[in-house]
């Protein structure tokens, strides 16, 4: 009944259309929340078929799908949509000359210049700082769910970006300088994927968005970091691959590390995983990833929320996020799982298009 009420409400909208303008297939447009995307038939575009598939789809759905319409297929009429799509912020990912420095742990200030430390207001009204985030693009922020819903203090108010050593706020290496860099931006929404439970031991669907009140300033220690395409993600090698992760080594309790730190990890089969966390009971799925294990020197010195990072194309792209096993990082035989990123882009994309809908 709900595949013949799609295909109703399908015809009836491709019906009501009079004329569109003529675009080329998979042309670039942009979407009516700012957002880039890919001109392409409605029936290919999951943004769209997803609203077309609600039990309660009213006419303000109707006149918001309308406002994609960009072309029309010649001879078919099949109308196109503007299919949102997660677009990789101008300059993003940009590689240091310390990049390529491996088995170190302290960074460099302007290392990783899209780590964000997420602060939470206490019942004092004091701001305390755990777990880490990445900043994608000048409005949003990328963490892991549970750093929202298992937070033992009150609530997560802000962002702070652009810091390096939490104890100074002129953070100074043996050269040079860089003052009032950092900043703390408030929150102005959370948005938690709508899978994930506390409740589930292997932390599936452990990702969240949180929408920053006012457009990030750019400076040499804040700027986002590149988001894979769908087919770079599809194709990332994972076994054996190196993979790294920044962090000032916080979980949602506190915090071991004044520096952003970072460290390279390999990456493992899945089996790994689940054999290393067999005796509690858990089982890891396709959506998230395995990395690290080795001991020594494959110590997690990240955040939990915070990013695992590859070079892809000579720039810095987020594959996932720190998840499960952050504390026992460093323990022979017991990996890290990380929440991957390539199979959450079309809900990143699907929540930031919607925040800019106006009804």
């Amino acid at each position: 009944m709900q595949k013949f009420m799609f295909s109703v409400l399908l015809s009836a909208w491709f019906l009501t259309i009079a004329s569109v303008s003529s675009l080329v297939l998979n042309q670039s447009c942009t979407t009516p929340g700012g957002n880039h995307g890919r001109c392409v038939p409605v029936r290919s575009c999951k943004f769209s078929t997803e609203i077309l598939r609600k039990n309660d789809f009213t006419a303000a759905d109707q006149r918001y799908l309308e406002s994609f319409r960009c072309g029309k297929l010649p001879g078919s009429g099949e109308v196109l949509t503007c299919c949102p799509r997660l677009h990789s912020e101008d300059n993003c990912g940009q590689l240091t000359m310390h990049d390529n420095i491996l088995g170190g742990e302290e960074t460099e200030p302007e290392e990783f210049p899209w780590m964000a430390m997420l602060g939470y207001k206490d019942n004092t009204g004091r701001i305390m700082y755990g777990c880490a985030g990445t900043l994608i693009n000048e409005r949003y922020v990328v963490t892991a769910a549970h750093c929202i819903i298992n937070s033992r203090v009150q609530k997560l108010v802000e962002v702070r970006l652009g810091e390096w050593d939490m104890d100074t706020t002129k953070d100074c290496t043996t050269t040079r300088c860089f003052v009032d860099y950092q900043d703390d931006y408030p929150i102005e929404k959370i948005i938690v994927h709508e899978g994930y439970s506390s409740r589930q031991l292997n932390k599936e669907h452990d990702i969240a968005l949180l929408k920053l009140s006012t457009a990030v300033e750019r400076t040499a220690l804040v700027a986002p970091i590149c988001i894979p395409t769908l087919e770079m993600a599809n194709s990332l090698k994972l076994v054996g691959e190196s993979f790294d992760v920044s962090g000032w080594g916080k979980t949602e309790n506190g915090f071991s590390s004044r520096r952003k730190m970072k460290v390279t990890l390999l990456g493992q089969n899945m089996t790994m995983c689940n054999a290393a966390f067999a005796e509690a009971g858990v089982t890891f799925t396709a959506n998230q990833l395995c990395v690290g294990g080795l001991g020594g020197k494959d110590s997690c010195k990240g955040d939990s929320g915070g990013p695992l990072m590859a070079i892809l194309e000579n720039r810095w792209h987020l594959v996932g996020i720190v998840s499960v096993g952050a504390k026992m990082c460093g323990s022979e035989g017991i990996p890290a799982i990380c929440t991957r990123l390539g199979s959450y882009l079309d809900w990143m994309v699907q929540k930031i298009e919607l925040e800019g809908r106006v009804s």
